[in-house]
């Protein structure tokens, strides 16, 4: 995690739920023949607010932890809020 303050907070959508969900093996993901349902998300995930700029990206798509949004160390772009 970035602890400088004068970072530009920024802030992102993460999917927040068990990791076989996140890992699409959820079973809303396949039916009992192995067929892909066609859902991009299955109910157990819920989208949050993180900071991008104080997560900690620990594996491609994974945060640990996810800084909360708004975030405590806030510096936003005001340019990106137009």
């Amino acid at each position: 995690m970035t602890d400088t303050p004068s970072a530009v907070c920024t802030p992102m959508t993460l999917f927040v739920g068990r990791e076989i969900c996140l890992d699409r093996e959820c079973d809303q993901y396949m039916t009992d023949g192995g067929e892909d349902t066609g859902i991009n998300v299955c109910s157990h995930l819920r989208q949050e607010q993180a900071c991008e700029t104080h997560s900690v990206e620990v594996d491609a798509g994974r945060y640990d932890p996810a800084a909360p949004w708004p975030c405590p160390h806030i510096v936003r772009d005001t340019a990106q809020e137009g």
